[in-house]
């Protein structure tokens, strides 16, 4: 039987006034006026279609007329600046704005999604977040993977008193700004400048911060570093199969490559985290574990689970 959580122990947060602060008027007074407001996910703008708001089973129309470019500038001038993932945030908020471009480079859609800070969450993975072990966290957009991260953090840093460090890709954990959001309680938060340095962010953490765990966001599908020989490794997908590489010099004309899964699988989703787990027993340097999960797609399907694991220094990545 399915444990639910006592509402007694849950509390919601969403700070939806201000992200409605960014709307134009009329979209504004609409979402304010709609009954089912504090259930709302997301609001889309396109260029040229009606302002259309998302709930959990249903969407529904905040407007008869069509979003235009003064609409769209309008919701950007109020917020923070669009990383290289086309990703903004309302500083002190957990709410997410991307956009949609076109091949000028010009914003033409916008996707507010709404972030809540649920505390009271994890009551079922409560003794799995406790045992210290690693955990991955799978399931398509929408489900609440970063809002569980988020309660995660808190409860390892503020009850169970760990040093807490979040890896924040496009600050959708702890939000926008430099002063993390409280939902994270006593964690830290590093943000990441580009998406493609992540890994380095990673193993800054563990080099200068000393961090009992390591909380990462929207993990990478590819990996570069330096194994313990020197030899520059490299993970990443071809022709939707897992394969390695391994570089014994910097011209590449050593190189040694092949596949890790085989043809009759097509892998979907292939993903990195880290964790800090001791010390590397060649270099005495910190260690990173990293794991890659690469999900099946054939008809059988999704129950199976391709995983390959490797410890290596954490001051071996090529940077």
């Amino acid at each position: 039987m399915e444990e639910k959580l006592p509402q007694h122990r849950m509390q919601i947060t969403d700070d939806l006034d201000k992200l409605l602060q960014i709307l134009p008027v009329t979209i504004r007074q609409s979402v304010e006026q709609h009954p089912q407001k504090s259930s709302l996910i997301e609001i889309v703008l396109d260029l040229g279609r009606k302002p259309e708001a998302r709930f959990s089973g249903h969407n529904c129309y905040l407007s008869d007329n069509l979003i235009s470019r003064e609409d769209l500038e309008y919701c950007v001038a109020r917020v923070g600046h669009f990383s290289a993932d086309n990703r903004a945030g309302i500083e002190s908020t957990l709410h997410r704005i991307s956009a949609i471009r076109n091949r000028q480079g010009n914003i033409i859609g916008l996707t507010c999604r709404i972030g809540r800070a649920v505390f009271g969450t994890i009551l079922m993975i409560r003794e799995l977040v406790e045992s210290g072990q690693s955990i991955l966290l799978l399931g398509r957009p929408g489900v609440g993977k970063t809002t569980a991260l988020r309660e995660i953090a808190r409860v390892l840093a503020d009850e169970l008193e760990k040093r807490v460090v979040i890896i924040d890709t496009s600050n959708e954990i702890a939000g926008d700004g430099d002063v993390p959001h409280p939902a994270i309680g006593r964690a830290r938060r590093m943000q990441v400048a580009h998406p493609e340095l992540q890994h380095q962010v990673m193993i800054e953490a563990v080099e200068n911060h000393m961090p009992e765990v390591i909380i990462i966001d929207e993990i990478g599908t590819e990996l570069v570093f330096r194994n313990k020989n020197q030899a520059c490794v490299h993970y990443y997908l071809e022709d939707n199969r897992l394969k390695i590489e391994r570089r014994f010099k910097e011209n590449g004309s050593d190189t040694v490559s092949g596949f890790l899964t085989p043809a009759g699988i097509q892998i979907e989703e292939l993903m990195f985290f880290a964790k800090d787990d001791g010390t590397d027993p060649y270099t005495k340097h910190p260690a990173v574990v990293v794991m890659m999960a690469a999900k099946s797609g054939q008809a059988a399907a999704y129950e199976s689970l391709t995983r390959v694991q490797t410890t290596i220094s954490a001051r071996s990545f090529k940077k």
